[in-house]
């Protein structure tokens, strides 16, 4: 959808090129935070030696026409996570 992606100066965030280059209107974000048992690649990947259950926070982001111009997920040991947030929007 965005092909000026690849040739993103590293003075911009994502965000940034959308807003201010490209004139899309983001309008919302949706975060969920699930507990979900690890796979054998969390496993792997987070050096588990026992089953474990870990936090999977999947988000989006949303345009003003209703497409998703962001998803991001990650996974975090739930021996291990902490989660602080602050927003602000100038």
């Amino acid at each position: 959808m965005v092909p000026e992606i690849k040739s993103l100066s590293a003075s911009l965030s994502l965000f940034e090129l959308f807003e201010q280059k490209l004139g899309l209107v983001i309008s919302y974000a949706k975060k969920t935070i699930t507990i979900e048992t690890a796979n054998t690649l969390d496993r792997q990947l987070m050096s588990l030696t026992e089953p474990m259950s870990i936090v999977v926070i999947r988000s989006e982001t949303f345009l003003n026409d209703g497409r998703i111009i962001s998803f991001t997920e990650s996974r975090h040991r739930g021996d291990r996570f902490k989660s602080v947030e602050f927003s602000r929007r100038h």
